[in-house]
C-alpha cells in the first residue's frame, strides 16, 4: 500500500511546498515593504520640516521687521560659520536636524578643512550635478539616518539668503539639508512587521495543520478502499486455492520465503513490498485454467502442461489491467522464466528478468519441491537446498541460490503439506480422477499411486482385506447389465458402511480391497457381503494381507494373490 500512497504524499508534500513559499514571499515582501515604508515616513517629515521653516520665514518676514535677534529666537539659530566659502547655519531643530548651507561656487566642497558632515558634502556634490532635491539613507554603525536636501538659489526672491545677507554676496549655491534619525522608524515599522509576521505564522502553521488533515483524510479513505480492493482480490486468490489441495496455502508460504530472500539480498522496503504482493497474487492466473488440469492429482501431459502455462499470461493480463497492480503485472508475467532462457512466457534469460521474478521464481520452486504432490513425493528442504544449487544457473540465479542457501535452509516446513484430500469436498473432487464411475469406490489407478509414490500414506492401515465377488458375468447375463451396476453399487455400500476410517478399492471388475486399521475375524467376514449375495448366483472370497510384511507388495504381485487358489 505504501507504494500507492506515494503519489498522495507527493501532493500534499507539493502544497506544503508551494503554501510555504506563498507565506515566505508574503514575509519578505512584509520585512523590504516595512523598511520603505519607513524611509518614506522619515521623507515625508524630513520634507515637512522644510516646508514648516519656509512657512515660519515667511510668516516673519511677512509680518515682522525680524533681525538677526528674532531670527535667532525663532529658529534657536546656532550660529553662522563661514570659512572656505561655505556658510552654514544649523537651526536648533534637533528631531529632524535642519541645516543652511551655501557654498561658493566653484569652491572645493570635498576639502578636509571644511566643517561640513560627510554627508553634507555628498548631497553639495548632488547639487553640483543636478541642483535638485534628493536623499539617501547613510548607514552609520547601529543606526541608520535618511539625508535629504531641497536646493535654494541665492537670488533677490530667497527669503532665507536675505536673513544672512546672502543675496548681496551672490555666486553661492545651495539649499536646506536634513538629516532624520531613521532608528525610531525602523523599529516601529519592524514591530509592525513582526506582529503581522506572527499572524502570517501562525496562518502557516493553520495552513499546514489543513493540510495534513487533509492528507491524514483523503489518504486514509484511500487506504480503505484499497484495502478493500486487495482483501477482495486476496479472498479470490484463496478461492482459488481452495479448488485444488496442493495449491491451499500456496501463496502465503511463496510470499514468506521470497521476504527471507529479499531481506538476505538487501532489496529496499519498497521493493520488498511489491515481491510480497506480487507473490500473494503470482498465480490468480489459475482461475482460468480448467478443474480437469489445475485439479489433476497426477503427472500432466504435454498438451495439460502447455495449457497451464498461459496461467502467467493471463495473471499478467489481470494485474496490468488493474492501476494498483500494474507495478505487479511484469514480476508476475516472468516468475517462470528460467536464468539460461530455456523458461516461459518470452524465454528471457539472466538479466532480462526482472530481478523481483527471479527471486519469486526461486521461492516458487522451493515451496513446490518441499510439497507432498500425489505424483511425487516431497524433499526435505536439505534435498531441495541441493536441487537449488544443481540447478544454478540454469533455471535459478546464482547470486539469489546462494541467498537460498543461506536463509531458506534455516526454515522449518509444516509437514502436513500434501495434495491428498482431507475435506469431504476435497474427496468429491478427488474422485473426479481417482475414483470408479459406477460404484464411487477408489479405483485401480489410486491404488497404483499408493503402492509405488504413496507409501507413507499406505502406513496408516496395517491390513489389506482381498474379496472376489463370482459369478458375475452369470449374474449379469440373468439380470442385465444395468442390474449388474446396481448390485456392484450395493456391494459397495455395504463395504463403505462396515467400519469407519478405511479405504474401499473395486479392481479388475469384480474384485475388491479394504484397507483397514485392524483385522476383523472370520464371523464379521461372513456377514460382510451375506445380505448382498443371498438369494443369487453370486458368492464371495475373502485373503487378507499384512501390510508391513509385504512391503514391497505392487500390483502385479496384488493380481496373482487375488487370484491364487484359495
Amino acid at each position: 500500500m505504501i507504494i500507492k500512497m506515494k503519489p498522495l504524499k507527493k501532493v500534499a508534500l507539493t502544497v506544503v511546498v508551494f503554501w510555504t513559499i506563498i507565506v515566505t514571499t508574503l514575509t519578505v515582501n512584509l520585512i523590504i515593504s516595512s523598511k520603505k515604508s519607513a524611509v518614506k515616513n522619515a521623507k515625508d517629515d524630513a520634507f515637512s520640516a522644510i516646508e514648516h521653516i519656509d512657512a515660519t520665514i515667511k510668516l516673519l518676514i511677512s509680518d515682522y521687521q525680524i533681525n538677526d535677534m528674532s531670527l535667532s529666537r525663532q529658529f534657536d539659530l546656532k550660529g553662522l560659520e563661514s570659512n572656505s566659502g561655505v556658510v552654514s547655519i544649523e537651526l536648533g531643530i534637533e528631531k529632524p536636524k535642519v541645516s543652511l548651507v551655501f557654498v561658493q561656487e566653484n569652491s572645493n566642497v570635498s576639502n578636509q578643512n571644511t566643517f561640513l558632515d560627510e554627508w553634507q558634502k555628498k548631497l553639495l556634490g548632488v547639487l553640483i550635478d543636478r541642483n535638485e532635491t534628493t536623499y539617501f539613507i547613510d548607514e552609520k554603525g547601529q543606526s541608520s539616518f535618511l539625508r535629504a536636501v531641497e536646493p535654494r538659489a541665492v537670488d533677490q526672491d530667497c527669503q532665507i539668503c536675505s536673513l544672512v545677507g546672502l543675496e548681496k554676496k551672490g555666486g553661492y549655491f545651495g539649499g536646506v539639508f536634513v538629516s532624520v534619525n531613521m532608528n525610531q522608524y525602523l523599529s516601529e515599522a519592524y514591530l509592525h512587521a513582526w506582529t503581522m509576521i506572527r499572524n502570517i505564522g501562525i496562518i502557516w502553521v493553520l495552513g499546514i495543520a489543513a493540510i495534513i488533515y487533509g492528507y491524514k483524510k483523503t489518504s486514509s479513505a484511500v487506504s480503505k478502499k484499497l484495502r478493500s480492493y486487495e482483501e477482495s482480490v486476496f479472498n479470490l486468490v484463496d478461492i482459488i486455492e481452495k479448488r485444488d489441495s496442493y495449491t491451499a496455502g500456496h501463496t502465503r508460504r511463496v510470499a514468506k520465503y521470497a521476504m527471507l530472500l529479499a531481506e538476505e539480498l538487501n532489496v529496499s522496503s519498497i521493493k520488498k513490498e511489491l515481491l510480497y504482493r506480487a507473490s500473494m497474487l503470482h498465480d490468480i492466473g489459475k482461475i482460468s485454467t480448467p478443474d480437469s488440469i489445475l485439479l489433476k492429482p497426477g503427472k500432466l501431459s504435454d498438451l495439460e502442461y502447455k495449457i497451464i502455462k498461459n496461467h502467467v499470461t493471463t495473471s499478467y493480463e489481470i494485474l496490468s489491467k488493474v492501476s494498483i497492480y500494474k507495478d505487479l503485472a511484469e514480476i508476475v508475467r516472468h516468475h517462470h522464466e528460467y536464468y539460461d532462457g530455456s523458461g516461459y512466457p518470452q524465454g528471457l534469460k539472466g538479466g532480462e528478468i526482472p530481478f523481483l521474478s527471479q527471486i519469486l521464481t526461486v521461492a516458487d520452486g522451493f515451496d513446490a519441491m518441499t510439497t507432498d504432490r500425489i505424483y511425487k513425493g516431497r524433499k526435505s528442504v536439505q534435498e531441495a537446498i541441493q536441487e537449488i544449487s544443481k540447478l544454478s544457473g540454469q533455471q535459478f540465479n546464482p547470486v539469489i541460490v546462494q541467498s537460498a542457501i543461506n536463509v531458506l535452509s534455516k526454515v522449518n516446513t509444516d509437514r502436513k503439506i500434501s495434495q491428498l484430500p482431507e475435506s469431504d469436498l476435497q474427496h468429491e473432487r478427488f474422485s473426479y480422477f481417482y475414483k470408479d464411475n459406477v460404484t464411487h469406490a477408489y479405483n485401480q489407478r489410486y491404488l497404483e499411486l499408493l503402492l509405488s509414490k504413496q507409501k507413507q500414506e499406505l502406513k496408516k492401515y496395517r491390513y489389506a482385506l482381498l474379496i472376489r465377488v463370482h459369478n458375475f458375468s452369470k449374474y449379469n447375463s440373468e439380470h442385465s447389465w444395468n442390474k449388474g451396476d446396481e448390485k456392484l453399487i450395493e456391494i459397495v455400500n455395504s463395504l463403505q458402511k462396515f467400519e469407519e476410517n478405511h479405504l474401499v478399492f473395486r479392481l479388475f471388475g469384480d474384485d475388491f480391497i479394504l484397507l483397514l486399521k485392524r483385522k476383523i475375524d472370520s464371523s464379521e467376514r461372513e456377514e460382510l457381503l451375506r445380505k448382498e449375495v443371498k438369494g443369487t448366483c453370486l458368492y464371495y472370497s475373502t485373503r487378507y494381507i499384512d501390510l508391513p510384511e509385504n512391503k514391497l507388495i505392487n500390483m502385479e504381485e496384488l493380481e496373482k494373490i487375488m487370484h491364487m487358489p484359495e
